[in-house]
C-alpha cells in the first residue's frame, strides 16, 4: 500500500512537473506574440512622448519589466 501510494505521488508529481513547464511555455510564447505586435506601438508611443516629455522612454521601461 506505502509503495503504491509512493508510485502514485511520484507519477503525479512528474504531471505536475509537467503541467508546470508547459504553462511557462504558453505564457513565454503569448508574451512573445504580444512584444511582436506591441513594438510598432511602443515606438510611436515614445516618439510622442519624446516629443512631449524627453524623460519617458517607454521601450526602457518595457525592457527593464521583462
Amino acid at each position: 500500500m506505502v509503495a503504491e501510494f509512493i508510485e502514485f505521488s511520484s507519477v503525479f508529481e512528474e504531471k505536475r512537473i509537467a503541467i508546470k513547464k508547459r504553462i511557462n511555455l504558453i505564457i513565454q510564447e503569448a508574451f512573445k506574440f504580444w512584444a511582436k505586435k506591441l513594438v510598432p506601438l511602443i515606438h510611436i508611443l515614445d516618439y510622442e512622448s519624446s516629443l512631449k516629455a524627453p524623460s519617458i522612454n517607454i521601450k526602457k521601461f518595457l525592457y527593464q519589466a521583462r
